[in-house]
C-alpha cells in the first residue's frame, strides 16, 4: 500500500481515484498469491505494479482492470523470482538459529547421535584426547601498521593449533576445509601474551570441525580474555585421497552441545556451497 501511494504521489495521483484504489485490491491479492509479506517486497511491488500500470493506461487512454492485470503480470515475472530467492535464504539462516535455539536439555541427556555411525573396527577418541593450547607473545614482527596484531598472523595461529588439534585426533594429514566467524572483538599489541585452545566439536566420515578460541591473557591477574571464536572444518587425507577418521564421543554437556550445533553448522556450510556463498 505505501509504494502505491508513494507511486501516486509521484506520478500526481489522487488517491481518492478509482485507479490507485483497484490498485491497491490488485496488489493485495497479487502480493497474497506470490507469498509475500515482508514490508520492504511489499513496497516495491507496489511502487512497480502501480507504475506499470499507469503508463499502460497512459498508452491505452485509461485504467481498467485490464491494465492492472497486465502490470501483476510484469511484477510477478521480475519480482517473484528474486522476493522468492531472498525469503528462501531467510529462511534457511532463521530456521538454523532456531535449531541451534532449540538445543534442549532433554537432547543433551537423553539424544547420542554421535553413536549412530560408529562401524566395527572404527577407533573411538573423547575430546580431551586431541585437545591443544598454544601461547604467543606478540612482538613487533607480528604488528601492523596501526601498531596492532596482524590479522592475518592471528588467523595463521588459528589455522595452525586447529590442523594439530585434527592431526592428533586422526593421525594422518589433514587440509583445511572452511574456517568461520573470524571477528575480532579485542586487539592486541607488543607484548600481550595470546593463548590459543582448540577442541575438536564434531565430525563426519572423513572432516572434522575444531573450535579455536583465542584469548589475550593478563599476566598480572592471569586472567583470559575472550578474543575470537573460530570454527575450522578439516579434512584427513591418506595418500592423499580422504580417509575415515575415529568416531568422536562427547562426555560432557558442553561438549555434546557442541556436538548438535556442529551438526546444525554443518547443514549452514552445505547450503552456502550450494548457493555458491
Amino acid at each position: 500500500m505505501v509504494g502505491v501511494c508513494i507511486s501516486a504521489f509521484m506520478k500526481q495521483w489522487y488517491i481518492n481515484d478509482p485507479a490507485p484504489i483497484l490498485t491497491l485490491f490488485i496488489i493485495h491479492h497479487f502480493s497474497t498469491y506470490c507469498r509475500v509479506s515482508s514490508s520492504i517486497a511489499g513496497l516495491i511491488a507496489g511502487f512497480l505494479h502501480s507504475s506499470v500500470a499507469l503508463n499502460v493506461g497512459i498508452v491505452y487512454r485509461g485504467l481498467n482492470l485490464y491494465n492492472n492485470g497486465f502490470a501483476g503480470g510484469i511484477v510477478a515475472i521480475f519480482m517473484v523470482p528474486v522476493i522468492e530467492a531472498i525469503i528462501e535464504k531467510r529462511n534457511k539462516i532463521k530456521n538454523s538459529r532456531i535449531l541451534m535455539e532449540n538445543i534442549t536439555d532433554n537432547m543433551i541427556k537423553n539424544e547420542t547421535p554421535w553413536n549412530d555411525g560408529i562401524q566395527n573396527g572404527d577407533t573411538l577418541k573423547r575430546v580431551g584426547d586431541s585437545r591443544c593450547e598454544q601461547t604467543y607473545q606478540v612482538s613487533a614482527r607480528y604488528l601492523n601498521a596501526s601498531g596492532r596484531l596482524f590479522g592475518g598472523d592471528l588467523l595463521s595461529w588459528i589455522d595452525l593449533i586447529g590442523g594439530i588439534a585434527a592431526k592428533r585426533h586422526c593421525n594422518m594429514p589433514v587440509s583445511t576445509v572452511a574456517i568461520d566467524n573470524i571477528h575480532f572483538s579485542k586487539p592486541m599489541y607488543t607484548g600481550d601474551i595470546a593463548v590459543l585452545v582448540a577442541n575438536l566439536t564434531h565430525v563426519g566420515n572423513s572432516t572434522m570441525e575444531v573450535r579455536v578460541n583465542s584469548y589475550v591473557e593478563d599476566l598480572a591477574t592471569g586472567k583470559r580474555f575472550l578474543v575470537n571464536t573460530a570454527y575450522l572444518v578439516y579434512v584427513a587425507l591418506q595418500d592423499d585421497k580422504p580417509h575415515r577418521v575415529p568416531r568422536l564421543i562427547p562426555e560432557t554437556d558442553s561438549e555434546k552441545r557442541e556436538w548438535f550445533a556442529g551438526e546444525t553448522r554443518n547443514e549452514i556450510r552445505k547450503s552456502r556451497r550450494k548457493e555458491g556463498i
